[in-house]
């Protein structure tokens, strides 16, 4: 169905893009770089998400004739590839954009704001309850099926934005969640989510604001469940959050608070009720040298069955993060982690090279 949908939608926008023959063709092509290796001296790379080391591109473009926009995101690594995003676009007025295809979930604070490119963000990692959904996220990232987007000037310059979205969302498999892929589509047990985000910005391009995300998924296993939850039928995830953030001169502080119930539906299970969250700071020493730190930390962790299927999600982690921007769009950066899983506790080192291309 949804499949079709996109289909239809595409030949949709083709007719539409045709019949403006009058208006403008405006495209957009950006290539983001990176290039990193790590090293965890007091832990096998086997217990934790990261890998040792990562080599990518990150691919971004956009069409757009009249109200018809088209954009799509496509990231290649050493270990994967995958078209993160493909979304067809209108936009019945300049507040307003109504989207159908794959898209990052609106309730996601960081990937909302950096999504995939390393360059947009000071440090190397994201926060663990931020992670993709195949590098060990706990709550999905990604959907297909309809976003829309909007932004409402106010008085005093101040800018409301807000975000909804539903659609497939991801399966659970031993690996963890696995999203909907438009290269290999199999919709058999993709159960459906819906997710929306408000935001109150100091302006349109301004760092400082805050704002609530709401999510709510049911996420079935693909295959047969594992030992623990040998009755496990599909897990109910609801996620509620509120953040906010404040920028003045070279310093930015933010704040990200998600409260996660998830249900094990067919088991005896009880309900996870977990809290987690992150507080950054970063400070601009120089222009071209930047200090970032971060805390993520996490509670009500022994009432939370669901976080058994992700033994490996880090409870608790500090993170110091130095970044040099040197020649144009060109970006070194160094990160020390203090991590601590439900089973392991292991120091990360990671180094970085990271680039906005075009």
């Amino acid at each position: 169905m949804i499949l079709r949908c996109l289909a239809g939608a595409l030949m949709l926008a083709v007719s539409a893009a045709a019949a403006g023959e009058g208006e403008p063709l405006q495209h957009q092509l950006l290539v983001f770089g990176s290039a990193e290796v790590a090293s965890v001296p007091r832990s096998n790379l086997t217990t934790i998400y990261s890998r040792s080391e990562v080599l990518a591109a990150d691919v971004l473009f956009t069409l757009q004739r009249g109200p018809i926009k088209l954009f799509g995101e496509f990231e290649l690594n050493d270990h994967e590839s995958d078209l993160e995003r493909f979304q067809i676009g209108w936009e019945p007025s300049e507040h307003m954009v109504l989207w159908l295809g794959r898209f990052h979930q609106p309730a996601s604070v960081w990937n909302s704001e950096y999504h995939h490119g390393q360059y947009l963000q000071t440090p190397i990692t994201r926060p663990g309850v931020e992670n993709w959904d195949d590098d060990g996220g706990i709550i999905p990232q990604q959907f297909t099926g309809v976003l829309t987007e909007s932004n409402w000037n106010l008085p005093g310059g101040r800018v409301l934005k807000i975000a909804a979205g539903g659609g497939l969302t991801s399966v659970l498999t031993p690996e963890g969640l696995e999203s909907f892929d438009l290269l290999r589509p199999d919709a058999d047990k993709h159960r459906l989510g819906y997710q929306g985000r408000i935001a109150l910005m100091s302006d349109q391009f301004g760092e400082s604001g805050a704002g609530l995300v709401f999510a709510q998924d049911k996420i079935a296993w693909r295959d047969t469940p594992p030992a623990p939850f040998p009755t496990l039928r599909y897990v109910d995830l609801t996620v509620a959050g509120a953040y906010a953030s404040y920028a003045h001169g070279s310093w930015k502080l933010q704040a990200v608070g998600y409260y996660i119930d998830a249900q094990l539906k067919g088991t005896s299970f009880r309900d996870s009720d977990v809290l987690t969250g992150y507080l950054t700071l970063e400070d601009a020493l120089t222009p071209n040298l930047r200090v970032f730190v971060r805390r993520e930390d996490s509670s009500h962790l022994s009432e939370a069955p669901y976080l058994r299927l992700f033994p490996r999600f880090p409870t608790a982690r500090s993170t110091l993060a130095v970044r040099w921007d040197f020649m144009r769009r060109h970006a070194l950066t160094t990160e020390l982690s203090d991590t601590y899983t439900a089973t392991d506790h292991y120091f990360e080192y990671r180094l970085q090279w990271s680039a906005a291309l075009r």
